[in-house]
């Protein structure tokens, strides 16, 4: 079930968390807003702690103010049933169990574009996403592209690779990897905020990793990121700087504060 509210326990010092006098601190975490440079993401609740709304405000170079909006609907059982933007795309999940293993993604509401489908390992963590379209002259419904989720030891995310399908869904060919490495040990808050809107129940890592490398389809690197974080006394990340680097040598860099409800 879909809340975005998960309980988690925090330590006030994760370092000295074997000292036999720290006490652990229960809470729940509730996603408020998501900043980054010239956007921020805001997240509203119901009574229940259900996410019932996001809020997206992109400021362009000239101030001008780009906005949007996605909702989510449940069934009367408190799962996740559908979300819809202020733009009429709307995406309908089917659930076995507390899982998704479907979404249909309409346009304009009510007609269909495409769907996506989903497999689970045995912990329930999401490990391929499949795309498909309806194409008559390539015969009908095939898969278009497809994704695969790999965790390390830990139960972090370790790759997220990405494939694309050939004419007639024939044959699966790499596009891009991204590589994820040197996580610390604290509470991931990115997890909470960069909901994935084809999928919203599925959580990635546990931990914040150190770094990311994307690979294009010959295994070449084109980008590295180094994250460095600032945490908040109960554990989470509250903000992650980025440092970006290009085979050519050119750099950037970027950063992002998370802020839950009751922190």
């Amino acid at each position: 079930m879909i809340k975005f509210s998960i309980p988690v326990i925090f330590l006030f010092s994760l370092a000295s968390c074997t000292d036999e006098n720290s006490t652990p601190i229960e809470s729940t975490l509730i996603p408020s807003q998501y900043v980054e440079e010239n956007y921020t993401r805001t997240f509203f609740h119901n009574t229940a702690g259900q996410l019932v709304r996001i809020e997206m405000v992109s400021v362009m170079p000239n101030g001008a103010l780009i906005e949007s909006e996605q909702t989510y609907s449940y069934h009367a059982d408190g799962k996740l049933k559908e979300s819809v933007t202020d733009t009429g795309w709307r995406l309908v999940y089917q659930l076995t169990g507390d899982l998704i293993t479907r979404t249909d993604e309409y346009l304009n509401e009510n007609q269909l574009s495409q769907y996506h489908t989903y497999a689970y390992d045995s912990q329930d963590r999401l490990i391929e996403s499949i795309t498909w379209q309806n194409i008559p002259e390539e015969g009908g419904e095939i898969p278009v592209s497809k994704e695969e989720y790999e965790y390390d030891g830990s139960g972090n995310l370790s790759y997220y690779r990405i494939f694309y399908y050939g004419s007639f869904g024939e044959g699966v060919y790499p596009l891009t990897v991204f590589h994820y490495t040197h996580y610390d040990n604290r509470i991931n808050s990115e997890r909470y905020f960069s909901i994935n809107p084809f999928n919203p129940t599925s959580l990635a890592s546990k931990n914040n990793p150190g770094m990311m490398t994307v690979q294009n389809a010959s295994g070449v690197v084109s980008s590295t990121e180094v994250y460095t974080y600032e945490y908040h006394e109960k554990g989470f990340a509250k903000k992650k700087t980025a440092q970006v680097t290009f085979p050519t040598g050119n750099t950037g860099s970027y950063a992002v504060s998370y802020t839950f409800k009751n922190y």
